[in-house]
């Protein structure tokens, strides 16, 4: 089992890049913001019980793709610091079953993220929209960093289209 970990701040593009991603590799796609979608409906988001049940979920997921030799694709959104257990249980779980896990940064410079946050395509998944609380997420938490302890490709999503950035993972991939 392969898992390529896309993170990146919102409205960074992660998903776009997924989508055309899975459309070259056929892995299939976890989009952060479906397995948040789960815990909801019951518990504020952020919130410790939140938090634990949407890291689980997502665990779940990788260790029963793993068991049937499926490749994955997700998204997240990093927090420095505060996300590091949950990105080291994740390899963990990967490896365990003799899978890898590649990592990919998306940046975007915050005038492009703050204009992308309103788009259309963003409420039809019911994501984030408000470019105030998009401001003070960014202020309150480092989403932007790489994260420390794992190679990372970096790309900046003002600078390639969602294609370019899916033939640049794939690129990578064959490389590494």
């Amino acid at each position: 089992m392969h898992l390529i970990f896309i993170y990146g701040p919102p409205a960074a593009g992660k998903l776009t890049i997924a989508e055309e991603l899975m459309k070259v590799t056929g892995y299939k796609l976890l989009d952060n913001n479906a397995a948040n979608k789960a815990a909801l409906g019951v518990f504020p988001f952020g919130t410790k019980p939140f938090n634990r049940i949407v890291g689980a979920l997502r665990l779940s997921i990788y260790r029963e793709a793993a068991q049937h030799n499926l490749d994955l694709i997700t998204t997240f959104v990093y927090a420095s610091d505060m996300d590091d257990g949950y990105v080291k249980s994740v390899i963990d779980e990967v490896t365990a079953s003799g899978g890898s896990v590649k990592f990919v940064r998306v940046t975007c410079p915050i005038d492009k993220l703050l204009s992308r946050v309103e788009n259309k395509s963003r409420m039809q998944r019911g994501k984030l929209m408000d470019p105030d609380m998009l401001k003070e997420l960014l202020s309150k938490g480092d989403l932007e960093s790489k994260i420390p302890f794992v190679e990372s490709l970096d790309i900046d999503s003002s600078k390639h289209s969602p294609e370019e950035a899916a033939r640049l993972i794939v690129k990578h991939l064959a490389s590494s």
